[in-house]
């Protein structure tokens, strides 16, 4: 007989209700921060396609401020900057979260972001200084996404992470394709960044309505916290949970974990942690770089940038909505597995198309690579969180996040080395087709309690390997 499993959170989560109206009212909490999330990135690439109201400016004019309208590199170095600082700031985060609590670097990240946003905001013509505040508006967006992604998943039971997981993605399109049409609408950076600023002020006035994770109190064994987060959980939602379940919660976790495994050294000093980590690394390298990789790209297809990039937008709603229904049926594995093989195969006809300068195929692989990629970030996501323990989450999270950003960070120079639009494409085609081999060496995740130490991770890898071969052993008996 294999042994049973031990208690887990998920257990007292589905007691309270695994998305209930607490859960709802953190999510609404969240959701302006969601929404504005892309902003400082995307915005980026529109910067000189109104240059009248700065490169005519007498202050202005003549200044490094001008190559923004002369040159494209000087675009495309901002684009490098504002991936360096995500990288950063994916890493930072993530150390800092796992160390001192999901909600004081949510609350730093808001401010880093409101600051920055007045800052851009009476900005004027100084090309380096404007670098300075995009390498550090990537640092804080990146982190603080990161992080409220994490705070909001651990909330929620684990037949309900794939559709708030969904609806987070779906917030980011959303914002990804009112860019376009507000940049188009407002060319003017500095009004568009104040008016940013004043959404920030509103986040922060919620905050005092974000909680810490329940996870992470379990995790540095704050019981008492723990214990008073629940019952208002319960209080808000109109259910009750276990006090014998959550009594068993108090062996779960130590200090000594905590101390050993926050830091990247002692995380890759775990033979299963390093290996999920190595593998989720790379492939968040593919999926990442062929996702702005792909956007950007809309500057090599014909038509306006302004439409191309809202088309690139709109179509990852049906993205979204096939990966969430390859989830719900399908394991994590094998729906990531088929998402991206599909982008492989869309990014190799759009290097058939450019080679028979087929534009209007072009066009259509190209916003289909586009669209499956999205699906792919959302399902990419979950496993990661899946894959990972509470007490090395946020940042093994951050460290994927990190080479992420590489991936982001090597894709104007990409567009700049290749010499046609046929390679870029072929070099997409390539690297998502070794990311579906690479991804078939990790575990499927679905169906099983988060885990909330490296113990319970591996105690439920060893249960899960016992089943597998039972399961095999009666397969072979059934066919003798």
């Amino acid at each position: 007989m294999s042994k049973r499993r031990e208690s887990s959170l998920d257990d007292v989560m589905n007691e309270l209700g695994q998305f209930n109206t607490y859960q709802l009212r953190l999510f609404l909490i969240l959701l302006p921060f969601n929404l504005s999330s892309s902003f400082y990135i995307i915005f980026v690439m529109f910067l000189n396609q109104s240059p009248s109201w700065y490169c005519n400016d007498p202050v202005s004019k003549g200044s490094k401020w001008n190559q923004l309208c002369e040159e494209d590199w000087a675009i495309n170095i901002l684009l490098s900057i504002a991936f360096v600082g995500a990288m950063f700031g994916s890493y930072f985060f993530g150390y800092f979260a796992d160390k001192y609590g999901r909600m004081p670097m949510y609350l730093f990240g808001v401010v880093s972001l409101e600051v920055l946003s007045l800052c851009l905001g009476v900005f004027y013509g100084n090309y380096c200084l404007f670098a300075v505040y995009i390498l550090l508006c990537g640092f804080s967006m990146q982190g603080t996404y990161q992080v409220s992604f994490v705070l909001l998943l651990e909330f929620v039971g684990q037949d309900k992470r794939t559709l708030i997981s969904t609806l987070i993605t779906l917030c980011g399109t959303l914002g990804y394709i009112l860019t376009p049409l507000v940049a188009f609408l407002v060319p003017n950076h500095r009004v568009l960044y104040l008016s940013l600023s004043v959404v920030y002020i509103g986040i922060l006035l919620t905050y005092s309505l974000v909680p810490e994770s329940p996870r992470w109190l379990l995790l540095t064994r704050q019981h008492s916290k723990l214990k008073a987060l629940l019952d208002q959980i319960a209080t808000i939602n109109g259910t009750q949970y276990s006090t014998l379940t959550f009594s068993k919660l108090s062996s779960h976790g130590s200090s000594t974990e905590q101390s050993t495994c926050l830091t990247s050294i002692g995380m890759f000093t775990k033979p299963i942690i390093r290996s999920r980590i190595y593998i989720s690394s790379f492939v968040w390298f593919v999926v990442c770089s062929s996702y702005y990789g792909l956007s950007y790209s809309a500057k090599l297809l014909d038509g306006s940038i302004h439409m191309n990039v809202f088309l690139g937008g709109v179509v990852e709603f049906p993205s979204i909505m096939l990966a969430y229904l390859l989830l719900q049926y399908k394991g994590r594995r094998i729906s990531l597995a088929i998402m991206t093989l599909i982008i492989s195969f869309c990014t190799f006809g759009s290097v058939l198309s450019s080679f028979f300068n087929f534009e209007r195929e072009l066009i259509l692989f190209t916003l289909s690579a586009k669209c499956f990629v999205s699906g792919t970030f959302l399902i990419l996501y979950i496993y990661t969180l899946e894959l990972l323990p509470t007490s090395v989450r946020t940042i093994g999270l951050g460290v994927c996040s990190v080479f992420a950003r590489i991936g982001g960070i090597s894709v104007p120079v990409v567009l700049a080395a290749l010499p046609d639009r046929i390679y870029v494409f072929l070099y997409f085609s390539v690297i998502t087709l070794l990311a579906v081999l690479v991804l078939l060496l990790l575990p499927e995740t679905r169906g099983i309690p988060m885990p909330d130490s490296i113990e319970q991770l591996i105690s439920q890898e060893t249960y899960t390997s016992k089943i597998s071969s039972q399961l095999v052993h009666l397969e072979n008996s059934d066919n003798d």
